[in-house]
C-alpha cells in the first residue's frame, strides 16, 4: 500500500485530541457526506472483506511537525521502556536505569518528542540518551471564555440575572524551547499523521474536512486546517526486532496471544480505554468502552507480524438510527531495532 503523510497546518485552535479513531471518524462523516450511505458501510466492510468494493485507509494518530529552512520534520512520541530490575550488559544499576525511567516518564508529561528518522536511525542512543539531538515541544493552551447562548432568543441566556459564562481550553500551536536557557524561540509548527491506503477516497474527504473541520467545536470555528498531502518513504530499519505503535491498537484475539507469548523484555506499553458518545443529542447515551494500547508502546517483532499494519476495529453499540457504530482499532507500526544489550 502507498504510504503517505497529511500535514495539518492551524488556522484556529482545536479542542480534540487528534488520536487515530477520532481522525477515522471524521473521514467516515466526510465520506458520508460526500457520497452516500452505500459507500460508507462498503468502506467499512473492507476493513474486514478483501471484495469489498472499497479499500480501507490506515493511519497513525497526530503528531507535532516543525518547519526548519522550509523543511518539514515530523516527530513521534518518546517509545515506553520499563526498568530492568536488575543491572545489563552496560553494567547499568537498577538505581541507574531507575533514574533514566523517571527522566523518560517526566519527559513524555513535558510532550517530548523525537525527530522519526532519528528515532529509526538511532534507537538506542535515542532512549539511552533523552537529551540526544531532542527537541523538547509543548502546546500552547489557551483558556477561551464563551457565553451561553439562549437558542430560542439567540441572545445570552440569563438566569437570575446573571450572563452565564464558561470555559473552554483550546490547543494552538507547538513551540521548540531554544537549548540556552536565555532565548525561547517558538518555529513554525503545525500535526501530521501518517496513512497507507490505495483508496481514491482519502484526498477528497480531507479536501472537506479542511473546510469542515476535525474534532470537537467545528460549528464555532474550531479543528480548521490547511490540509496538505505528500508521499511518504517510512525509514527503514534494518534487521528490526520490535515496532513502535504510531496509532491507538486494539489487537486481534491472535496478536493478543502472541504478545502474551513474547519476550518480556522486548515488550513496553501503557493501554487506555476510549468511550464516547453515541449521538451528540442524547444526553448519557455512550459507546462500549474500548481498551488500547498506547502511541509509543513497543512489541516484539515476529516473523507472522511483518507487515506494520495490525489491530482490528470494534462494534460498539447502536445508533439511534439502528445502525452499528465501528470504532477505529487498528495498529499503525513502526519497525524498529532494539540492540540486544538494551533488551
Amino acid at each position: 500500500m502507498k504510504t503517505k503523510i497529511v500535514y495539518l497546518y492551524l488556522r484556529n485552535g482545536f479542542r480534540s485530541g487528534l488520536r487515530s479513531d477520532t481522525l477515522w471518524a471524521s473521514l467516515c462523516w466526510t465520506i458520508l457526506m460526500l457520497y452516500d450511505k452505500k459507500v460508507l458501510e462498503d468502506f467499512i466492510e473492507s476493513y474486514t472483506n478483501s471484495s469489498s468494493s472499497q479499500q480501507p485507509i490506515y493511519l497513525s494518530s497526530a503528531f507535532p511537525f516543525l518547519m526548519k529552512e522550509g523543511t518539514a520534520i515530523p516527530y513521534v512520541p518518546i517509545p515506553f521502556k520499563k526498568v530492568k530490575p536488575k543491572g545489563n550488559a552496560n553494567k547499568t544499576s537498577f538505581e541507574e536505569e531507575l533514574t533514566l525511567s523517571r527522566a523518560r516518564k517526566k519527559a513524555e508529561k513535558k510532550g517530548d518528542f523525537i525527530p522519526l528518522t532519528q528515532l529509526v536511525g538511532g534507537y538506542a542512543q535515542a532512549l539511552i540518551d533523552l537529551k540526544s539531538d531532542c527537541y523538547q515541544l509543548e502546546r500552547k493552551i489557551q483558556p477561551t471564555t464563551h457565553n451561553t447562548i439562549d437558542r430560542i432568543q439567540g441572545s445570552t441566556l440569563s438566569i437570575g440575572g446573571s450572563g452565564q459564562l464558561f470555559h473552554t481550553e483550546d490547543e494552538f500551536v507547538f513551540a521548540e524551547k531554544q537549548e540556552t536557557k536565555e532565548i525561547k524561540v517558538k518555529v513554525p509548527a503545525g500535526l501530521y499523521f501518517l496513512v497507507q491506503t490505495e483508496s481514491d477516497l482519502l484526498e477528497p474527504a480531507l479536501r472537506l474536512l479542511e473546510h469542515y473541520g476535525i474534532g470537537g467545536d467545528r460549528t464555532i470555528g474550531k479543528g480548521r486546517f490547511r490540509i496538505q498531502v505528500e508521499d511518504y518513504q517510512l525509514p527503514p530499519a534494518t534487521d528490526a526486532n520490535v515496532q513502535m505503535n504510531l496509532s491507538l491498537y486494539h489487537p486481534t484475539k491472535s496478536e493478543l496471544h502472541a504478545i502474551q507469548q513474547a519476550d518480556m523484555n522486548l515488550l513496553a506499553y501503557k493501554l487506555e480505554a476510549r468511550k464516547g458518545w453515541k449521538t451528540n443529542q442524547v444526553k448519557g447515551a455512550q459507546k462500549d468502552a474500548v481498551l488500547y494500547f498506547q502511541e509509543g508502546s513497543i512489541f516484539p517483532l515476529a516473523a507472522s507480524q511483518a507487515s506494520n499494519i495490525l489491530g482490528c476495529n470494534q462494534q460498539v453499540g447502536k445508533h439511534d438510527a439502528g445502525h452499528t457504530i465501528t470504532q477505529y482499532g487498528h495498529g499503525f507500526m513502526l519497525n524498529l531495532k532494539l540492540p540486544l544489550d538494551e533488551a
